[in-house]
């Protein structure tokens, strides 16, 4: 198993959206190259897990991530450092990225950064799978985002109120938008099946 999934299953739910990790080692690799790797990953707002964070020979990488991060994410992002994970000495520290302290890491360490939306509970780090800029207060709410965002791309303009319900939950469900397209019903079955369903009548003759 990844130490970054190892680590992540440690954490909680750190991994719950879009994630990437990084090795901070230019022994094969040139430096440029990883700090273009960096800014994309600053910039695209992945959470971020990094091998080969810093040795003793090799400390400075680690500053310059830190620095990039700062430019496009908030002090206050979750960071943990993992070290000696899944081992008999494992142990965890949580911090910011603006509070990340870069000389209690080694190379028996994983270092992983929160995206915009990562927050910690407890001693947890969750990243929601959910449009919210902010931490959620309710499963509902992050649904009802869900689905809101879901209803502003639709593109469908034959659907009767119902239909549009169907649709929207077969994306909700499956993450596909495809299904708008491949949606079809006849009869205002959805509305009527509905109906029946209010009567608590059989839909089917007995």
């Amino acid at each position: 198993m990844s130490a970054f999934i190892a680590s992540a299953g440690k954490l909680g739910a750190p991994l719950g959206h879009d994630f990437c990790c990084i090795s901070l080692s230019d022994l094969m690799t040139p430096w440029t190259t990883i700090e273009n790797r960096i800014q994309a990953a600053a910039k695209g707002d992945f959470v971020t897990s990094l091998y080969n964070p810093r040795s003793k020979k090799r400390f400075w990488q680690l500053n310059r991530f830190k620095e990039i991060f700062l430019e496009h994410r908030s002090p206050s992002t979750p960071v943990a450092v993992i070290r000696q994970v899944t081992r008999p000495d494992e142990h965890i520290i949580l911090t910011t990225l603006g509070e990340f302290d870069t000389q209690i890491v080694d190379m028996f360490s994983l270092v992983m950064i929160g995206n915009s939306q990562t927050y910690q509970f407890q001693n947890f780090l969750v990243t929601p799978r959910g449009y919210l800029a902010r931490k959620p207060h309710t499963g509902q709410e992050i649904q009802d985002e869900s689905f809101r965002q879901i209803e502003q791309n639709l593109k469908r303009t034959d659907l009767s109120k119902e239909d549009r319900w169907a649709v929207m939950r077969c994306i909700h469900t499956t993450a596909d938008f495809e299904y708008e397209n491949l949606y079809l019903s006849n009869n205002d079955s959805i509305k009527n099946g509905m109906i029946i369903s209010k009567t608590e009548e059989p839909l089917l003759p007995m």
